[in-house]
């Protein structure tokens, strides 16, 4: 090629470097380790001396305690790596606000690494002496010194700022006047001060900097949140601080060093006394005190709207709330944080409220978050807004409880800063949601828990009872019209249902339940008859008629003709199910019915679906037509996208289901659970961080496993042929194409439900529409790129995190990048589902250059250093590749590349690069014919 066309690759190349770069401890630990492996032997003061005279952190303070650099060692390193790292450790204020020399890190925290490395150099040298001013008191005196002499500054320290993108983090802005002591200097000095503790009595000293700047930042929570995490990790940050640092000393070293400095005058001297107290006592209180609070700025808040109403300090009561939906703990900054910006955007865009409705939100990741903070009235308990505060904690406790760090950090911590702070009165009142609202937040466990807490009072407000009988009649219209607002068709609302039948109605077994169930919602036909029996004998279940309504209402299946399906409800692993299929086939279990079962769930619908189809030609869909909800929270309304087939994907799911349910009822002891409890296993079982590998075997999220385990193929389509033939209403044109329907049909619902994954559909996860006019992808492709996320950073274990992360990366891809649509054509989660992005048919912008002749797929996560899930790789590795070669779209020959072979990039990581290569069709072979593509795309501006 021409020198002109290699200089534009070159430029290309180091913009796609520069751009990857940022502000975030990830990049400045993999900085970290190219330096050790460049400089192979060096212990670990050897690195932090070594780095700090990259980025020239010396001071006379650092000459009196940690001795002059001189003796460091003159690192080997890439020359970009030694203009990044100078640029990230040392620390600047800008007179416009930006503060360099601050990362952000995994947990949301904002970290000044200058003091952080200081810090640990003290302790790696044993130098007590010198741990309070190199971390932290110096930079205290100076800002406070500051504050005195500039009366117009408000704030003595902690000023906090806003990335420019919490996702690739790169410029760091303040809100308001920074003070000189920001909340990233603090931060990285209360993390100097525990690693240089720790180094001095630990072997600590031992590891490379790396391995400890990972095992301290990069942890990830599981399920379990903080409860079984290490102590050394920095979302125990505070906690640590408090046991490790002597206030008392801290105060002292600040009063002598602020009363030796002679440039205060008489005025100035007199307020020094007032200034220490009151802003040493603040730092105690924000930093001690107070939980780690992430503003709005912070976890990425939208502009509140409109202008907001102010609370009459301090208030008196205090409600507790959950979110139900999402329903999963999130257990890290970026899972949380994208919860925040969910919430806020159904309690603005569909609510029509001015912003997210809670006060402030618990994390189970260590931090709270800020809602409508301190001083705005919320919308989380009506009629008492504007009273108190409402704290949400992420997650749905009906059955479970918040973890215990997160259960403390609201009972003790938030409640003790809000009083602290004159927030929160300190003869507040504490109330569960519930008994402000009909409503049954914040679960009945959590609710539970709640009333063993401090100032926990049993009635809102007393004098409540003395009220008319026509308000009392408002209220009872009210509290039933938020019980009909609150009942959704979610799989989690007919479990509750279930629960409440089984309570009216103790000692029933199982199979009472369910015929009881078939006999309310009417579900008896000539067919139930043959293989179960008439329902005259089932029992006449007692309950609510606001329950016997609901039970009618979501499993009596019906298509109207306008598109809408009623009798499915949405499942925590983001299937829609049909309910009738899903209970004939269990009662065919329990009753050892084992002729039944395939015609009770899959094959009789699947005949109607297909004799529909032969004699409707219009219908180019023999079955599996989907819908999407009107809110995938909180579902309701179930409407196709096209016209739908009789054997809709609800149907064949809910089929699916019963067949494995009955298969396991009538070889195990299911019978002798209740029928909630059944559900709830199969249905609500959340994955942990390992996702897939370690749960049950009969859940929800194995159902294609189960069901290709369990059912003869064969004897299915023998089952359907049989049916199809007998049937007297066919002419002799429908019946000559008999054959080739119910072929091409059975081998699609093979392919469909048994070779392909669980693919979520746009719709389904939520997407908002493409910008612009798609451009369409040649059949087949012949090129496959494997991609990871990198951020989000954790892999995403249920469908409403995985959807939440799609929805995210979308609006990234759009809205920050400008592109036309979240760039990847498929997404791995670890939920045992992919999920659509630009799909078989559009080319994606994904591996800038192929995007017109590949598949890009994409595991949600960060593979640098770990794998997906094994259930996760097997996933795209066999199913969904035998899928796409299946349907024609990718060729047989298709070869397989990581990201990072078509752009200058690490993604898809490095622990998952390496494991792509042991994949079959792997190939780096014909990059450099590739590369033709690229520059000619390039050139020719035809990638986006």
């Amino acid at each position: 090629m021409g020198w002109h066309v290699r200089l534009l690759l070159f430029v290309l190349v180091v913009f796609a470097a520069e751009a990857t770069t940022t502000m975030h401890i990830r990049d400045f630990i993999k900085a970290v380790e190219s330096i050790e492996a460049a400089n192979p032997g060096l212990q670990m003061l050897d690195v932090v001396k070594g780095l700090r005279k990259v980025a020239g952190i010396e001071t006379d303070l650092t000459k009196r305690y940690l001795g002059e650099l001189s003796d460091a060692h003159n690192l080997a390193a890439d020359p970009s790596v030694i203009s990044y790292v100078s640029k990230v450790i040392k620390h600047r204020l800008s007179q416009v606000g930006k503060e360099e020399g601050v990362v952000l890190t995994i947990d949301g925290s904002n970290v000044a690494l200058a003091p952080m490395l200081l810090g640990l150099q003290a302790g790696l040298q044993s130098n007590f002496q010198g741990l309070y001013p190199l971390t932290l008191t110096e930079n205290l005196v100076a800002s406070l010194l500051h504050h005195i002499k500039n009366e117009q500054s408000s704030i003595p320290f902690g000023t906090r700022g806003f990335w420019d993108n919490i996702s690739s983090p790169k410029i760091y802005t303040h809100e308001d006047l920074p003070s000189l002591a920001t909340d990233a200097i603090i931060t990285g000095g209360m993390d100097g001060f525990i690693l240089g503790s720790e180094a001095a009595s630990s072997n600590v000293r031992e590891q490379s900097l790396s391995d400890l700047l990972k095992s301290y930042y990069s942890h990830q929570p599981d399920a379990t949140g903080l409860n079984a995490s290490p102590r050394l990790i920095s979302q125990n940050r505070r906690k640590n601080f408090k046991q490790l640092v002597s206030f008392s000393l801290m105060k002292s070293q600040l009063v002598q060093a602020l009363t030796v400095r002679r440039n205060l005058n008489e005025s100035e001297r007199k307020r020094l006394d007032d200034v220490v107290n009151e802003g040493f006592d603040k730092f105690v209180h924000v930093y001690a005190t107070c939980p780690s609070i992430k503003t709005r700025s912070q976890w990425g808040a939208a502009a509140f709207i409109g202008s907001p109403s102010y609370l009459s300090l301090p208030v008196p009561y205090l409600f507790i709330h959950h979110t139900y939906s999402p329903s999963r703990p999130c257990t890290t900054f970026d899972q949380c944080a994208s919860d925040m910006r969910s919430m806020q955007k159904y309690h603005q865009q569909t609510n029509g409220w001015s912003d997210i409705g809670y006060s402030f939100v618990a994390g189970s990741d260590g931090n709270m978050y800020e809602g409508r903070g301190w001083n705005w009235v919320g919308a989380h308990t009506s009629g008492y807004n504007s009273k108190g505060y409402g704290v949400c904690f992420v997650g749905d406790y009906t059955s479970t409880l918040p973890i215990t760090s997160a259960m403390n950090m609201v009972r003790y911590d938030f409640t003790s800063c809000a009083i602290g702070r004159g927030g929160l009165s300190s003869a507040y009142n504490l109330y569960g949601h519930r008994q402000g609202s009909s409503t049954e937040c914040p679960g009945n466990t959590l609710y539970r828990e709640i009333q063993n807490w401090e100032n926990w009072e049993v009635n809102v407000n007393s004098s409540s009872v003395i009220m008319g009988w026509h308000l009392r009649l408002l209220l009872s219209l009210l509290v039933v019209f938020a019980a009909e607002a609150t009942t959704t068709m979610h799989m989690r609302d007919f479990i509750r249902a279930v629960e409440s039948i089984e309570e009216a109605n103790p000692g029933l077994q199982m199979l009472d339940v369910v015929k009881g169930l078939r006999k309310i919602a009417g579900i008896e036909t000539d067919l139930t008859k043959r293989f179960l029996g008439e329902l005259s004998d089932a029992h006449n279940l007692a309950a609510d008629p606001s329950v016997i309504s609901y039970v009618i209402k979501v499993i009596k299946h019906s298509l109207s003709q306008v598109g809408k399906e009623e009798g499915v409800v949405l499942t925590i692993d983001g299937s829609n199910v049909a309910l009738a299929p899903m209970l004939l086939g269990l009662q065919a279990g329990l009753q050892s019915t084992i002729k039944g079962l395939y015609p009770l769930t899959l094959t009789d619908n699947l005949v109607a679906s297909l004799l529909h189809h032969i004699k409707n030609e219009q219908s180019s869909i023999p079955f599996g037509t989907r819908g999407f909800w009107d809110n995938i929270s909180f579902p309701k309304v179930y409407t196709h996208e096209d016209l739908p087939s009789l054997a809709t994907d609800a149907i064949i799911t809910g089929g699916m289901d019963g067949f494995i349910l009955g298969s396991e009822a009538a070889s195990s002891n299911v019978r002798e659970q209740s029928l909630s409890d059944l559900l709830k296993s199969y249905y609500s079982h959340q994955p942990d961080a390992t996702g897939l590998n370690a749960s049950p075997r009969l859940i929800s999220q194995n159902r294609r496993k189960n069901f290709k385990q369990l059912v003869s193929f064969s004897l299915m389509k023998s089952q359907v042929v049989q049916a199809l033939t007998v049937r007297r209403n066919l002419n002799e044109s429908e019946r000559k194409r008999l054959d080739d329907v119910v072929n091409n049909g059975f081998d699609k619902f093979v392919h469909v439900y048994a070779t392909c994954p669980s693919i979520k559909t746009r719709s389904q996860w939520g997407a908002a529409a493409y910008i612009g006019s798609p451009s369409f992808l040649p059949y087949p492709v012949y090129y496959l790129f494997i991609h990871h996320t990198y951020s989000p950073s954790r892999p995403c274990t249920t469908f409403d995190q995985c959807a939440s992360d799609m929805r995210s990366m979308q609006q990234y891809h759009q809205q920050t990048n400008g592109w036309s649509d979240i760039g990847y054509n498929f997404v791995a989660g670890s939920d045992g589902n992919m999920y659509e992005g630009r799909g078989w048919d559009w080319v994606g912008a994904h591996a800038y250059g192929y995007n017109s002749i590949s598949y890009g797929v994409c595991f949600i996560g960060d593979y640098t250093s770990t794998l997906p899930s094994t259930s996760a790789m097997n996933m795209v590795r066999y199913n969904f590749i035998d899928c796409a070669i299946s349907r024609g779209d990718l060729a047989s020959t298709y070869s397989l590349y990581g990201h990072r072979q078509a752009d200058s990039t690490e993604c898809p990581g490095n622990t998952l690069y390496r494991e792509i290569q042991n994949w079959e069709h792997w190939d780096v072979s014909t990059l450099l014919i590739l590369g033709i593509y690229c520059i000619y795309d390039v050139l020719t501006n035809a990638l986006w």
